[in-house]
């Protein structure tokens, strides 16, 4: 009842310490809805006097003491409210948010409030295609943060290809790969390397490829000369050095391969003489040396002659469709990007190893 009198210009107003106190009265009681309700309150009464960092400011110290007692759905729901207010006054996304948002979810634990907390990433990440499109980085990597600590990759990844972090995508399969068959280890590679490629993001996919293959990254084709990277020209061209494909080869078209079936500079060939490459890894380097050389009929001979690698997952037609029209100007049958994004976050059934994602939506992912 005393939230009734608030009002504007400072009269009758109940000090801010005050309602803390009652606040805090509740959560120490166990009245935790009680102490909710009390929070919302003077969280919109803050909002509506212009007074929106104080308001984010009561909701995380809130959200907190709830994470503290073990809470956690009070504390999302919190959070939620917050971002919503966020989005009522048009606000575009900064560092002060992107604090709120990790202060709120640092304090809810692996499995803990599930619904309530993806719901508010969800939330946040929605905001944010005022200014990002496909979501704002900082706010993916919280959602891939909270399903790594959940063990579940699939989303995980799903939310990781749009930071470009390729460290952190290398840790990701590193982990995920653990979980599967050992002859399946570098699909989850190969996959992974193929979603990133698809979301036009070169350089992260060539620093993930590296990390995960140097010696064969090295042996089948270099990287683009520090600083250049691939530009996508509103045509499709890719803009960077030219990679001559003739230096190197593909496998034979039943996905098998061996060290002399590739061109290789000499300082590779000791390497690759005692382990070549598999054919998935293969057939990663190769499309990397396409797309480096502009070249779109060596990026479709790669295709053929992997087409027993590729057929392992229904997906990667897909996602080199997608790689095809951004960086070299193919022809493909979906509707772009949107479609692309819709088959990573669905397009996949879960074999109870990998935890892929299988809603139908990105939205629902987030």
């Amino acid at each position: 009842a005393c939230f009734a009198r608030l009002g504007s210009g400072g009269r009758g107003i109940l000090p801010m310490a005050h309602a803390r106190r009652s606040i805090d009265a509740k959560i120490f009681a166990g009245e935790y809805y009680d102490a909710q309700q009390l929070a919302k309150t003077l969280f919109r009464r803050l909002c509506m006097q212009g007074q929106p960092a104080r308001a984010a400011e009561l909701v995380v110290e809130t959200a907190n003491k709830f994470c503290g007692t073990e809470a956690y759905e009070l504390a999302a729901d919190l959070g939620k409210d917050l971002v919503e207010s966020w989005q009522t006054a048009q606000e575009e996304p900064s560092e002060e948010h992107f604090h709120s948002m990790e202060a709120i979810l640092a304090g809810i634990p692996a499995h803990a409030a599930v619904a309530q907390k993806y719901a508010l990433t969800q939330r946040a990440l929605k905001w944010s295609t005022t200014s990002c499109p496909r979501g704002h980085p900082r706010l993916h990597r919280l959602a891939a943060q909270a399903y790594l600590d959940e063990e579940k990759y699939g989303r995980c990844q799903a939310h990781l290809v749009f930071c470009g972090d390729s460290p952190a995508l290398v840790e990701l399969v590193r982990q995920w790969r653990q979980r599967g068959y050992p002859d399946e280890g570098d699909l989850f590679s190969l996959r992974t390397l193929l979603i990133v490629m698809s979301l036009g993001d070169f350089k992260t996919a060539r620093e993930f490829w590296t990390s995960m293959y140097p010696a064969a990254s090295a042996a089948i084709g270099p990287p683009p000369p520090t600083g250049e990277d691939i530009a996508v020209s509103p045509s499709g061209a890719v803009g960077a050095a030219a990679v001559d494909p003739a230096q190197t080869s593909p496998a034979r078209a039943d996905g098998s391969a061996s060290a002399s079936s590739v061109e290789l500079p000499n300082s590779a060939h000791s390497v690759l003489e005692e382990e070549p490459p598999e054919p998935l890894v293969q057939c990663g380097c190769f499309l990397l040396v396409a797309l480096e050389a502009r070249n779109l009929a060596f990026f479709r001979q790669v295709r053929a002659k992997y087409t027993l690698v590729i057929r392992r997952d229904c997906t990667f037609d897909k996602y080199l469709d997608e790689i095809e029209a951004c960086f070299l100007d193919g022809r493909v049958q979906q509707a772009g990007l949107g479609a692309l994004v819709s088959a990573l976050l669905g397009g996949t059934q879960d074999d109870g190893k990998g935890d892929w994602p299988t809603s139908a939506s990105w939205a629902k992912l987030a």
